[in-house]
């Protein structure tokens, strides 16, 4: 029987079992094969509040009168998490926990570059049922729909399950006496898996890392994932980097970010590279 970790599930509290490398392995084989890596978690379209829906076929019955005033619903939410001119994120209260994530295309350039291809609500809707093959940690993605006119992005929409009582890593870190030992190492198993599938983050910063009740990590803001097959090491440290604002920002957790780091290299094999990608990690990102 293969070793594996476990990370609590948002939404049952059951246990997962998070891929060791040989399982990885076989994932990455299989998505070499297809270069659109597609999920196989089926979905439906279905036309509610007068837009088209991509939802995920067992998660209808929860999403459907969200979807069906998605505006109304996002008016009077308990709590907004995030409201800019780019996007607002608001927790819905249903029969479930749900978080709905409204693109609002405050700079022209995101409209611009979501032209002619998939808005960042879609791609990170289809990215997340990408993830989700690899048993790694993410909210499961539910729904989403874009608003267009003429193929001009007005706004988009994305669902997902809400991480009962999660912090990001960035609130966790400013809390005096935390001991983060055991989410270090967490941590680091997870990053190191998500680079054993193929996949790379690309926004891999503390306020895109949940942690839930139990102190275990979840990754969010999935429209930046992208499966790479190989990750170099240029695509390795910009998804640390996170450690190097950690420490920028908290100097006295400088030890807990190395142990992130010497368990992401102990993991992956990548102990005669360890120290560049330190060097490079520790850097300043700005």
């Amino acid at each position: 029987m293969i070793a594996c970790d476990y990370i609590r599930t948002a939404s049952n509290g059951k246990k997962v079992a998070l891929l060791t490398p040989p399982r990885a392995r076989q994932i990455v084989a299989r998505l070499k094969t297809d270069a659109t890596a597609k999920s196989e978690q089926p979905c439906i379209q279905v036309k509610l509040g007068g837009l088209l829906w991509r939802v995920r076929a067992d998660a209808l019955d929860l999403v459907k009168p969200v979807c069906a005033g998605v505006e109304l619903a996002i008016a009077n939410a308990p709590k907004l998490y995030k409201n800019s001119p780019n996007v607002t994120v608001a927790s819905i209260r249903s029969s479930q926990p749900m978080v709905v994530r409204r693109m609002n295309y405050g700079r022209l350039r995101h409209r611009l570059k979501d032209l002619f291809r998939a808005s960042r609500a879609r791609r990170a809707f289809d990215r997340g049922l990408h993830l989700e093959r690899t048993g790694l940690p993410t909210p499961r993605m539910l729904a989403v729909a874009e608003v267009r006119r003429f193929r001009w992005p007005v706004a988009a929409y994305v669902i997902s399950d809400e991480v009962p009582a999660a912090q990001t890593l960035a609130g966790v870190s400013r809390k005096p006496g935390a001991n983060l030992r055991p989410l270090a190492e967490r941590l680091a198993v997870i990053i190191a898996r998500l680079h054993d599938c193929g996949f790379v983050h690309r926004d891999l910063k503390a306020s895109n890392i949940l942690i839930d009740a139990a102190f275990d990590p979840w990754l969010i803001d999935m429209d930046g994932l992208q499966f790479v097959k190989n990750v170099t090491l240029p695509q390795v440290v910009r998804d640390l980097r996170v450690l190097a604002t950690v420490l920028n920002q908290r100097p006295h957790l400088r030890r807990v970010a190395l142990r992130v780091l010497a368990r992401y290299c102990r993991y992956r094999g990548l102990w005669d590279q360890c120290r560049e990608i330190a060097q490079f990690v520790s850097r300043d990102p700005a």
